[in-house]
């Protein structure tokens, strides 16, 4: 069985710290770069830093 590698970029979004952590490691580990936040509101703020979206 191969197991496929990811070069993309994930957004991870879980108000559980365990699950988020636990998705970021496994993605990770397969090669995606994974962006992580606890609420929606947080991910609007991460646009609108790195981004400039509003």
């Amino acid at each position: 069985m191969t197991i496929l590698a990811g070069t993309e970029t994930v957004l991870v979004v879980d108000d559980e710290t365990f699950m988020l952590s636990l998705a970021e490691l496994l993605l990770v580990c397969h090669g995606y770069t994974v962006l992580t936040a606890s609420s929606g509101q947080e991910v609007l703020h991460m646009l609108e830093l790195n981004y400039g979206l509003t």
